[in-house]
């Protein structure tokens, strides 16, 4: 229905039009239901810019506000921030503060997901500072989710003299709106989050379990990873592990999901982003070229043929400039996704792999010695497989101790793992006395080792050799690393599409950001060798 109205009102490019931008902005709120983060930002973008010209402030502040939940929720935290700008500028020109708290308040849940304390408790703060200044019909509903964060947070990081000040005053906000489910929502976990932190666990249970199914039904993940993890956290305490367990189990699975959601959708407004750089670059070069052509209509007749040349050669010579510099450009650009990509798959690697580490392998140890106390030495198998398959996970998932023991101890520990768990034979050649990759900057190390690891996982997979060997070699300027197996080989010719699979476009993107080359070999029946060729620092 939207869309049909959009299409109508489109074509006027009537900004006076009170509905126009309104419109815009459910038609941004709708896309996002439907997890379409590109479309979605293109409405709230247009509704702003709308209300900016019929000088709507409050709405395009408001717009902004939407705009900004919406980057955060897909986890583009700076273009979030980048949003909410406008609305602390102009904090003390409005009269209308509810809109600076509900920024304020969204500033303070990213942070909470970011783990960034400062901005939590400093956002959480500036929003109360303007509790007493709001008077608009939303102030009710705004104070209530105010007080619920305030009550949260505080609780969050202890501070419980604050936050049972603040669940004070929200207990009475909340008199006549428990069967408003939205509210009652935040209001559960606020209250359930500050039942933990006074060690009332079960207390804490049974009001999150009075509202979990309803939060379910709701279907907003952020809400519902809140409720699985607070209840994770307190059958833990009261010593139900099973129950811990469970819920922890749903916790990280619904986080991995909502991350694996996430960094798609990012990957797809990266994308988009570049296109459409890509696209005003050709219209100005276009533009550009008509110019030129223009100028040379206008020569005189008998400057044709000198003219024409020249005009011809300025062209060219721009052509070639501006194709070098997009060429450039678009390199950079590139490289520079790349660089964010895998460093965020990096930092979701290594959280997860701490977590798997420090928290459940934890508390399956404190399983297994509560079994061995009770001679029930059956059940302490099942429990030893499961912590060596979770450390298995967390291995594969980032190296433990990576940047403490370094690359060349990671690769040899990895060689000896492959050895003592394949039927393949396994081998390395390196020296770590030599320490060749000292020549390296150490911050292309852990992109190193990701490609040798998806070359030894490839030999694994696709191979079927007996033996594989790493060896590491110095000349003049390079540091080489080969990886060779005697497995069934392939003619590389005929795989034309091998260059455009997920692990070989991977392993690219590594060595293009740590400028390094990747070169595959092969013939069928005698191996394949995988050469990375790094350039020392200068």
């Amino acid at each position: 229905i939207i869309d049909k109205a959009l299409t109508v009102l489109e074509p006027k490019k009537d900004s006076v039009i009170e509905k126009y931008a309104y419109l815009y902005l459910k038609a941004g709120e709708n896309s996002s239901k439907v997890n379409n983060l590109i479309k979605s930002v293109t409405y709230f973008k247009r509704a702003s810019e709308i209300f900016l010209k019929q000088k709507d402030t409050i709405s395009f502040l408001w717009s902004q506000n939407g705009l900004s939940r919406l980057l955060g929720n897909n986890g583009l935290f700076d273009e979030a921030a980048e949003a909410r700008n406008p609305i602390f500028l102009w904090k003390n020109k409005i009269s209308e503060v509810e809109v600076v708290v509900m920024a304020h308040i969204t500033a303070a849940i990213e942070a909470t997901s970011q783990n960034a304390i400062d901005k939590e408790l400093y956002h959480t703060r500036q929003a109360l500072l303007l509790a007493d200044q709001m008077a608009s019909e939303s102030k009710q509903v705004i104070e209530i989710l105010m007080r619920a964060c305030a009550t949260y947070i505080f609780a969050r990081h202890n501070l419980l003299k604050e936050s049972d000040a603040h669940l004070k005053k929200l207990k009475g906000l909340m008199e006549h709106e428990q069967s408003n489910a939205f509210l009652n929502t935040y209001y559960t976990l606020a209250i359930g989050q500050n039942t933990y932190a006074h060690g009332n666990y079960k207390r804490s249970v049974a009001y999150l379990l009075d509202v979990f199914e309803t939060v379910k039904q709701a279907r907003e993940p952020e809400n519902i990873l809140a409720y699985e993890f607070l209840l994770a956290q307190n059958y833990e305490e009261v010593g139900s592990i099973n129950k811990s367990l469970s819920h922890f189990k749903n916790y990280m699975t619904l986080k991995d999901s909502i991350q694996k959601s996430t960094s798609r959708k990012r990957f797809a407004y990266v994308q988009n982003k570049f296109e459409l750089q890509k696209k005003d670059l050709e219209i100005a070069e276009q533009k550009q070229y008509i110019s030129l052509l223009g100028a040379k209509n206008k020569l005189k007749s008998q400057w044709i043929l000198i003219g024409g040349i020249s005009l011809i050669s300025i062209f060219l010579v721009i052509y070639l400039l501006r194709s070098r510099a997009f060429q450039k450009r678009n390199q950079k650009l590139q490289k520079e996704f790349y660089e964010n990509l895998f460093f965020s798959i990096e930092k979701e690697r290594k959280d997860i792999a701490s977590n798997l580490h420090d928290s459940i392998g934890q508390n399956l140890l404190v399983i297994k010695n509560k079994f061995l106390l009770k001679d029930q030495n059956e059940d302490v198998s099942v429990v030893d497989n499961t912590i060596k398959g979770i450390r298995d996970i967390s291995q594969n998932l980032h190296p433990y101790k990576f940047e403490k023991i370094g690359l060349l101890a990671s690769l040899k520990n990895t060689i000896k793992v492959l050895q003592q768990n394949t039927a393949i034979f396994f081998s390395e050649e390196i020296n770590e006395e030599e320490n060749l990759v000292s020549t390296i900057d150490i911050e292309k190390h852990l992109q190193i080792f990701r490609i040798i690891q998806e070359a030894l996982n490839n030999v694994i997979k696709h191979s079927e050799a007996k033996a594989c060997f790493l060896d590491i070699k110095a000349d003049v300027n390079y540091i080489n690393f080969f990886v060779k197996d005697n497995g069934k080989g392939f003619v590389v010719s005929k795989y034309k599409n091998l260059s455009n699979s997920l692990g070989m476009k991977t392993m690219q993107g590594r060595s293009a950001i740590i400028n390094a080359s990747l070169e595959i070999t092969s013939t069928l029946n005698n191996g394949t060798l995988v050469h990375l060729k790094v350039p020392k620092h200068e």
